[in-house]
């Protein structure tokens, strides 16, 4: 996903209007809308204020990292990963479950899945 299709999302999926990104950027409608149509791209300093209005990594906006914080380069050596719709489904239900309600669910999947197995510290020299 390009970075204009991105922003587009986050934006959108966050309930925010270009007005009030543009407002929080200081710039103008016209900039702003620039980045989501894909005619023009922020510098560095606008890429990290974006990723701090929308609470998420500068990599996320980027399309590098995927929803769970798990670095996605699509390269030979590393290809990208894609969410399963099984996988967009849990997160797009997560995302609806009020914030205070968040913990229980994370619990209740924990409960659900396999018991994680520690790596042995054996082999490991002090």
């Amino acid at each position: 996903m390009q970075f204009s299709e991105k922003l587009k999302e986050v934006r959108k999926s966050s309930n925010y209007t270009q007005k009030d990104v543009y407002t929080y950027l200081k710039t103008s409608a016209n900039g702003y809308a620039s980045y989501e149509q894909g005619r023009t791209e922020p510098n560095l300093d606008t890429l990290s204020k974006l990723a701090d209005f929308f609470n998420c990594s500068v990599d996320y906006l980027l399309g590098r990292e995927d929803d769970f914080g798990n670095i996605v380069i699509n390269s030979p050596a590393a290809p990208a990963s894609e969410l399963t719709s099984e996988e967009r489904e849990l997160v797009e239900t997560f995302r609806a479950i009020p914030d205070n309600t968040k913990g229980v669910a994370l619990t209740m999947l924990h409960s659900l899945a396999p018991a994680k197995k520690e790596k042995s510290t054996l082999n490991k020299r002090a």
